[in-house]
């Protein structure tokens, strides 16, 4: 199985994110708990988890109902929609930029938004290698992946290579 959780900061489309890789039509709302939709993708469980808003310093608080699942997902989706003041960075950093893949979730507005290039630059995913940017919900299921394939064997339960 492969736990994806989404986080991001509130009302930048998280359970939109979530509801579309799951195929379910999608309604617009706020998400005060957390919750997983699961998915089979080439035979394998996937879980996708939605979490409630938190801030990048309250993720790790034992009082953020998404915690745990946060700390035993495989792969974290920062939904990044260029509101005033927020930066997708913060979550990566939070969570781990080895396994975080950064969703532009507000098309033209968060392509446009550089303010926080020169962060993404500085903190990279490994060595080498910078956190994954997508903006297409069809490229996300390709980056899981590669970012999956990527990791040692024993961090990752193994590859899932994705049919289009």
């Amino acid at each position: 199985m492969v736990s994806v959780v989404v986080v991001g900061p509130a009302m930048s489309g998280k359970t939109h994110l979530c509801l579309t890789l799951a195929g379910v039509p999608s309604t617009f709302g706020q998400t005060c708990s957390t919750s997983y939709l699961s998915i089979e993708v080439n035979d394998s469980e996937w879980h996708i988890w939605d979490t409630p808003r938190g801030a990048p310093s309250d993720m790790l608080d034992s009082r953020w109902l998404a915690k745990d699942i946060l700390l035993e997902a495989d792969v974290v989706l920062v939904c990044h929609d260029a509101q005033a003041g927020s930066n997708p960075m913060h979550y990566v950093r939070a969570c781990g930029a080895s396994r975080c893949i950064i969703v532009l979730t507000r098309g033209t507005s968060a392509l446009n938004d550089l303010s926080y290039f020169y962060d993404y630059l500085t903190t990279p995913a490994q060595p080498g290698k910078l956190v994954p940017i997508v903006h297409k919900i069809s490229d996300i299921f390709i980056t899981i992946a590669a970012l999956l394939a990527s990791r040692p064997p024993a961090d990752s339960p193994m590859f899932y290579e994705i049919e289009l």
